[in-house]
């Protein structure tokens, strides 16, 4: 007779569905009598239930306020049932010492890691490792793979409670069979049934006999006590995220990527996804370039690390910085090394200010950027940056950091005003600014020749023309961020180039290397260098720079990167390709749902509204673009999207049927879409959108963004700044606060536009 087996699963139950599958074969070693949900979705249920599971659902939560009362409740369901063992199928946080002593040695940890073991799935077993340690005796079990990739048993160890060990047998299992079964089988015939026993599972090719039983036992302390063994457990326990809701990754865990190939990636559970974002805005080349392993090999064997620091210097980094002075749209004179476009931008804050002193000017220390913009998270160089997370709590911007407009036509011009109206009108602010500050006290201006990381943002026609007119009027230094346009994605080597833009300084990074190394790079010209130079020489040095700036791996895997894309012709490629992306995304303008298709190059952005007519989108912002995302999961499309625009930049090397399976996945999400937010807007709207599309409208709520919403771009209210700035957008004419379209762009500007910076 089988043993009566209980699953607790939280999240979305995709893990529970697979352990529902598996229990329907007859060689399945236990019944599964009893799944007590929190939080699952309905399809799991639906699907055990089918499968003639008892289902029970407990919708609070087990490390909640009520915690104990919660166990005690499980508990006596569990019992009713007549439950012998528990799979944890989920990733849940720390049960009480009181209820691991009442299930000791019936529990058993299966991570959603752990179900690619079954069949069908996951045949390399990469995420084959969860456990759990207790108190008492620990079972050991030791994996390993063959050639070919299956997963082997080569050996179960008994710790028990006296530290003596017994090796149960050697190899349980051979290459064709799945472990999590044949482990579950083990406990289903109670070979391994006692107090304190339970299941730890170790990826890894050990030798029987090389465990050392007696340091094992030794990490088993408190009885309620869970040790995370599956890659996704670990990285829960041990790492903080960046951009990443903390406590929402407590609960749901990470997606793991193992491998890439081309513009694919691969996670554990051996499912490939598009990277329709290059990563980072970074992988040029693709994920499995040999030549860039290469080149990295090479000068890894040659000189593994060198500096420049005290007039030293190595041949990579010399002809790196040879290069990029060749390569660069404008005259340019010297080149520092740094590691990233924030610690790039972050140093150029410092020389424009060594600068500023060594001209007798220290007054001209104040640089302006652009609301939206993205130049980097150090202290400085968030400053610059002009998105509310990077500076709420933060205690951010720095003094002398302003932000003036940034150039959306479509969120930001006013009614009736054309391209070139709008860029004129931004002009005119960035003047503006200027002069109530001084003229005397700008040193510089920043600005992405095309926006990042805050939506995508094509600048209007004229726009950089304009801006240049008064940047030079005033003799204020001109820095462009080429760290996600440099290298080709907007169609020409630099996004200068693309909008005729003439830099004092340009920063590149990212596709440098194709971000297979850690690396940026400073350009500047004459104007810029030679007061620095001559500061030098009056103090005796440059007091700045960083360890592994330049890098010999780092600058070599570079020289290869541009090699590559010179002599593949990546950047006419690119301009090939982008305008065949951007034909083929310009269908989806007609879309109820899309607002904005904008783009250049092999770079883009769908802007989300629930009414195009207002361009109104959700309350929260990003809520819709946050369900957009999550669609695009679920149909092998990995991307980010800032608040509501869902952006796509892929790598140089796709081709055109790469670009059409891109497309055709994001034409799938837009179908599914008006279903999955139709709980975000009025009725009417819904029903629109029904017609519009075809397709059936049926509320999702299960898609729908939970409060603390794992996006880096957002806020549950509008943000609050020290008191030397402000949060507004423009303020309201007449009649305004009856006009929606008016209070929605208000909205939009008021979240996006982090301060306005007034004179003191």
């Amino acid at each position: 007779m089988k043993r009566r087996v209980a699953v607790l699963i939280s999240g979305r139950g995709s893990n529970m569905v697979a352990l529902i599958e598996a229990a329907a074969t007859p060689d399945f070693p236990a019944e599964i009598a009893v799944v007590v949900a929190n939080r699952a979705d309905a399809s799991g249920l639906e699907k055990a239930r089918a499968h003639g599971v008892a289902t029970e659902v407990i919708e609070s939560r087990p490390f909640g306020a009520d915690r104990a009362g919660f166990e005690a409740a499980l508990s006596a369901r569990l019992e009713a049932h007549g439950i012998e063992l528990i799979c944890l199928a989920g990733f849940m946080r720390l049960f009480t010492a009181q209820f691991t002593q009442t299930w000791q040695g019936r529990m058993l940890n299966v991570h959603p890691s752990l179900l690619p073991s079954f069949p069908g799935l996951d045949p390399h077993g990469q995420a084959l490792r969860a456990g759990v340690k207790l108190s008492g005796a620990t079972v050991h079990f030791v994996t390993a793979e063959t050639d070919a990739g299956p997963i082997v048993m080569q050996e179960a160890v008994v710790v028990k409670d006296d530290d003596t060990t017994e090796t149960l047998s050697a190899r349980i299992l051979e290459a064709e069979h799945r472990i999590y079964p044949q482990a579950l089988r083990l406990l289903a015939e109670g070979r391994l049934a006692g107090r304190g026993w339970c299941l730890v599972w170790t990826r890894g090719a050990l030798a029987p006999g090389s465990i050392d039983s007696r340091s094992i036992a030794s990490q088993v302390k408190e009885p309620d006590m869970m040790l995370p063994n599956s890659p996704e457990g670990r990285d829960v326990a041990y790492q903080l995220h960046p951009y990443t809701n903390a406590r929402a990754h407590q609960e749901n865990g990470p997606l793991v990527i193992v491998r890439g190939e081309g513009p694919y990636v691969y996670d554990a559970a051996g499912r490939r996804y598009f990277e329709a974002l290059s990563g980072l805005w970074c992988v040029a080349l693709g994920f499995s370039e040999k030549r860039l392993m290469d080149a990295a090999c090479r000068q890894m064997q040659t000189l593994p690390f060198g500096h420049s620091f005290t007039s030293r210097a190595h041949l990579p980094s010399i002809d790196l910085a040879e290069k990029l002075v060749s390569l660069a749209p404008s005259p340019m004179s010297k080149v520092f090394f740094t590691n990233s476009g924030s610690e790039a931008n972050d140093t150029i804050l410092k020389l424009i200010a060594y600068r500023s002193n060594a001209l007798g000017e220290p007054r001209r220390k104040k640089v302006i950027s652009r609301m939206r913009a993205y130049h980097g998270v150090t202290l400085a160089s968030a400053s610059l940056t002009g998105l509310p997370a990077n500076h709420g709590s933060f205690d951010l911007p720095l003094p002398n950091h302003f932000h003036t407009g940034a150039p959306h036509f479509y969120r930001e011009g006013e009614l009736g005003e054309s391209e070139e109206e709008f860029a004129s009108r931004r002009a005119e602010e960035l003047e503006a600014l200027i002069l109530r500050e001084g003229p005397e006290t700008i040193a510089a201006f920043f600005g992405e020749p095309v926006m990042g990381a805050g939506g995508v943002v094509v600048p209007p026609v004229t726009y950089w023309d304009r801006i240049q007119e008064v940047l030079r009027k005033y003799d204020i230094l001109l820095v462009a961020d080429e760290v996600i346009c440099g290298f080709g994605r907007t169609g020409r080597m630099f996004g200068c180039e693309t909008y005729a833009i003439t830099p004092d300084v340009m920063v590149v990074s990212k596709q440098i290397t194709s971000g297979y190394f850690p690396l940026s790079a400073i350009l500047m010209n004459a104007r810029m260098f030679e007061p620095i130079a001559d500061e030098t020489s009056r103090i005796g040095v440059l007091g700045h720079g960083f360890t592994a700036g330049g890098h010999p791996v780092g600058t070599a895997v570079a020289l290869e990167t541009i090699k590559i894309i010179e002599e593949r012709d990546l950047v006419a490629h690119a301009a090939r390709m982008g305008a065949y992306m951007q034909s083929r995304l310009a269908a989806f303008a007609d879309h109820p749902l899309v607002g904005e298709v904008r783009g250049v190059g092999l770079i883009a952005a769908l802007e989300l509204v629930l009414d195009k007519k207002t361009r109104r989108a959700a309350a929260t912002p990003g809520a819709i673009g946050t369900i957009a995302n999550r669609l695009l999961v679920e149909r092998g499309i990995l991307t980010r999207n800032m608040a509501d625009a869902v952006a796509i930049c892929p790598a140089l090397i796709v081709d055109q049927a790469q670009i059409d399976e891109l497309v055709d996945g994001f034409k799938s999400m837009l179908e599914a879409l008006p279903a999955a937010v139709v709980g975000l807007a009025p009725a009417e709207l819904a029903r629109s959108w029904k017609t519009a599309c075809a397709v059936p409208v049926r509320p999702l709520d299960a898609l729908c963004p939970p409060a603390g919403s794992n996006h880096a771009f957002l806020p549950r209210s509008l943000p609050t700044w020290g008191s030397r700035g402000t949060v507004s957008g423009p303020p309201s004419g007449p009649g305004d606060g009856d006009d929606p379209a008016v209070v929605d762009r208000q909205r939009d500007l008021a979240v996006f536009e982090p301060q306005r910076r007034l004179a003191e």
